[in-house]
């Protein structure tokens, strides 16, 4: 490799020649490229940043959004890495169950199941140096000697496992790439389209442009679009020009099916015992070379019982100045701990209430949960261009009452599962039927499902392989590709699927 290359010093009008072009230099480009390796291929990875993030940049980002307020600039990096630049290192793999079709979650079901990307999680897991590929609760409790929170075996709820590491991509591959000779990576360049070959059935050409005015070809075997959740699918809808509703949306799917993950803090719980500030809940521990976590989800039962979508919260330390705080806003706290709680609202609060360092008396409850997949949530084209003269995306999403109902739903049967097990008491905060549900809300900043997976065109964008189903020799990689995301993080399956899809790439183009 002869190192990074700028686009915009490409001479205007150049072809490039590849055997696989990759549009894309995040979790899923780099981990395509990585998988393609000491193969003899001619690869080339097209950056839209450069190595490090810029202010005048920020303008290529701009989305419009409809329906609920979303702020995804911060979502999206543009630069060589993409959003593993800042990301927190959080991993879960996918359950067995997230690959069904779940009678409760309508357009549920990936095209295989977890048996088949088992070998690829853990492939992952050496790449993004995570340990062992266990996730064995039972386990972690009887290595670390830290107690279960007790809610195992009772049908409703468990404890699952977490790794951490906020493995860099580009970074860690820097020097990988540039000792591999049939590997180039071009920064600064944006893809305009793609076209078809003469017959219509396969991608000739990508056209790109770049920020000095300047434009450029490539021709290739394979594409590969790798540019995260909102900008694939932007990127098949502006590829037009042979097909008026884009490539690969002959059932009008590309874009539809945007899902996120929710965080919303809520929920209190005080156990009946006694705490441990170094708690597997409450700590990092290292366990078989990486460092796990545990998070409490509900079960399989329980959700299809209820009608759940996926379920997990994670634990914060909850201490007195805590519990004062909220019996504040029930209206129910002491008046000689107002007076204290006003003179000073922090830990000198709770010193005062207990003594020296205030103890630990409970958790709160940190909650992340899926948006089921729904065809209105999509991402389509605007009539605003950006200052390369393309379309911009528009998200357009809405948050209705029925994701508060599950979450509140999930809150009433855990704190009775807490209370019938005589694991203490929790307090359920969310009202029955609010102005707007979940108000308090965050975002995830996962983009998925947008060019979701599925065995019929009928159904999906892709096939099992990750290709465009009426395209012979485009694919996509990332979480645009999962039909469904569970309570899990994505990056680990971003990085097992664009694994699966390398090892497809070896098949056919050598």
């Amino acid at each position: 490799m002869r190192g990074f290359l700028d686009s915009r010093r490409v001479p205007e009008g150049t072809e490039i020649s590849a055997d696989v072009a990759i549009i894309g230099a995040g979790a899923a480009g780099l981990t395509v490229a990585q998988g393609l390796l000491g193969l003899g291929l001619k690869v080339a990875v097209f950056e839209a940043g450069g190595l490090n993030p810029r202010k005048e940049d920020n303008a290529l980002l701009d989305v419009d959004v409809q329906g609920d307020e979303y702020h995804v600039v911060g979502t999206r990096l543009r630069y060589y890495g993409g959003t593993t630049n800042h990301w927190g290192g959080q991993c879960f793999p996918l359950e067995a169950k997230d690959f069904e079709r779940l009678p409760w979650i309508p357009h549920s079901g990936w095209p295989y199941g977890l048996d088949t990307l088992i070998p690829y999680y853990r492939r992952a897991h050496e790449i993004m140096g995570l340990g062992e590929f266990d996730y064995d609760a039972q386990a972690a409790s009887a290595t670390t000697g830290k107690p279960l929170f007790g809610l195992d075996g009772g049908g409703a709820f468990r404890t699952v496992i977490g790794r951490y590491n906020p493995h860099r991509f580009g970074l860690a591959l820097d020097d990988v790439l540039t000792q591999d000779g049939d590997t180039d990576v071009y920064l600064f360049a944006d893809l305009s389209e793609l076209v078809l070959d003469e017959g219509g059935n396969a991608v000739s050409t990508g056209r790109f442009l770049t920020t000095a005015s300047t434009s450029f070809t490539v021709r290739a075997r394979y594409f590969v679009l790798a540019a995260g959740g909102i900008e694939n699918a932007r990127l098949l809808l502006t590829s037009n020009r042979q097909r008026p509703a884009g490539l690969g949306n002959g059932s009008d799917l590309v874009g539809r099916f945007f899902q996120e993950h929710i965080w919303y803090e809520s929920g209190q719980v005080v156990p009946s015992r006694s705490l441990d500030r170094e708690g597997l809940y409450l700590e990092h521990h290292v366990i078989g070379g990486g460092r796990i976590r545990a998070s409490i989800a509900a079960t399989r039962e329980l959700e299809e019982a209820h009608g759940l979508p996926g379920f997990r919260a994670d634990l914060r330390g909850m201490f007195p100045y805590s519990l004062a705080a909220a019996d504040l806003r029930a209206g129910t706290i002491r008046a000689e701990d107002m007076a204290l709680l006003v003179a000073d609202p922090g830990t000198a609060f709770a010193a005062a209430l207990c003594g020296g360092e205030p103890p630990l008396v409970g958790f709160t409850l940190a909650n992340y949960f899926q948006m089921p997949p729904d065809p209105d949530h999509r991402v389509r084209l605007s009539e605003r261009r950006d200052i390369l003269g393309r379309p911009l995306p528009v998200v357009d999403f809405r948050i209705g009452s029925d994701l508060h109902d599950s979450l509140r739903r999930a809150h009433v049967l855990l704190a009775t599962e807490i209370a019938k097990l005589g694991l203490g008491r929790m307090r359920v905060e969310l009202p029955e039927a609010p102005e707007t549900p979940l108000e308090e809300r965050y975002y995830g900043a996962h983009h998925i499902g947008t060019t979701r997976m599925a065995a019929s065109p009928r159904e999906g964008v892709v096939d099992a392989d990750a290709r465009v189903h009426e395209v012979a020799n485009l694919y996509v990689a990332g979480s645009a590709i999962f039909p469904t995301c569970g309570w899990q993080n994505p990056t680990l399956t971003i990085a097992a699927t664009s694994l699966k899809l390398a090892e497809h790439l070896k098949s056919v183009a050598t």
